[in-house]
């Protein structure tokens, strides 16, 4: 408990430290995950931190390296499709010029419209001792961890801390979502299955009150949702529990790619339009890194 408190406070400073760096420049970034997701805990400084996600607009993401390298240190190598890695006070940053990579174009492209339609003018903000931190609105939060919890299933495994986020979040922010405006965000990411078997999840197994959204569930989605609680139990985030994916070479690829593509199949109930199109995706997306991978070397200092 002592070293998780220890290493929050580490990451609110961190994370001050970014935030004021990003505005004096005058460029505009919303905070997500980690150490956000916290501070809906009981107590947020015991909430295990892993790293700090933010966005930013495209067009400001190689302003954005180069002023990480101002504070610490960023790792040309791990710059790809959606986001970068950089290293401030030892703290892992990974920097975003798209909330994040979704396998089936309509759905890729209604995240990137909800985004557009919130940054930077409609952004929330919560207070990480004193400073005003922006995060994204309830509705559009709630929405965006149902759908990185999905991504989590199909390609690395979903962690019950994840889960644990999502009960702590609608437990304190239900009355703030617009539901509505949040039903529209669910169609459109075609994740309403998904929302329900995860909150599912999160009534049976964590306590979230049933009252919240009052859900009259199926037989079949009760049996998944009690599924998809044993894979997280087994497979754990990143997949750290039955099976581990070793980076050593194209055979490891190969192997990951045909775990992934399995589990899209045997988990496709959760999220159709997402998991059909997994083994499809992961494929182009291997060879988009390496493509990005040499197109952003005009980023890294000579």
């Amino acid at each position: 408990m002592q070293q998780i408190q220890r290493m929050n406070e580490v990451h609110r400073k961190v994370i001050k430290k970014v935030y004021g760096l990003l505005k004096e420049n005058g460029t505009d970034a919303v905070f997500m995950k980690g150490l956000i997701v916290g501070t809906r805990y009981p107590n947020p400084m015991l909430r295990q931190c892993g790293d700090i996600d933010f966005v930013v607009a495209k067009k400001d993401f190689e302003k954005t390296i180069k002023l990480l390298e101002r504070i610490g240190k960023v790792d040309y190598e791990l710059i790809h499709e959606h986001h970068g890695m950089a290293f401030v006070d030892g703290v892992t940053l990974e920097p975003h010029y798209k909330v994040h990579n979704y396998q089936h174009p309509k759905n890729d492209k209604a995240m990137q419209g909800m985004f557009e339609e919130v940054f930077p003018t409609k952004l929330k903000y919560i207070d990480i001792d004193s400073e005003p931190i922006p995060v994204f609105p309830e509705s559009f939060e709630s929405v965006f961890l149902i759908s990185h919890m999905v991504n989590h299933v199909y390609e690395e495994g979903l962690g019950l801390r994840q889960v644990i986020d999502y009960a702590m979040f609608v437990h304190k922010a239900c009355g703030k979502i617009d539901p509505k405006r949040h039903k529209e965000y669910l169609r459109c990411m075609h994740m309403e299955r998904a929302h329900r078997i995860f909150v599912r999840i999160c009534e049976k197994y964590l306590g979230l009150s049933p009252d919240i959204w009052s859900f009259q569930y199926t037989d079949k989605e009760m049996a998944f949702a009690d599924l998809m609680m044993k894979d997280i139990m087994q497979v754990g985030n990143f997949g750290r529990g039955e099976y581990v994916f070793h980076r050593d070479g194209m055979w490891g690829d190969f192997q990951n790619y045909c775990w992934v593509t399995k589990r899209a199949l045997q988990l496709g109930y959760l999220c159709p339009t997402e998991a059909y199109m997994w083994p499809i995706s992961k494929m182009g997306r291997y060879w988009e890194k390496k493509k990005h991978k040499s197109e952003n070397q005009h980023i890294k200092p000579q």
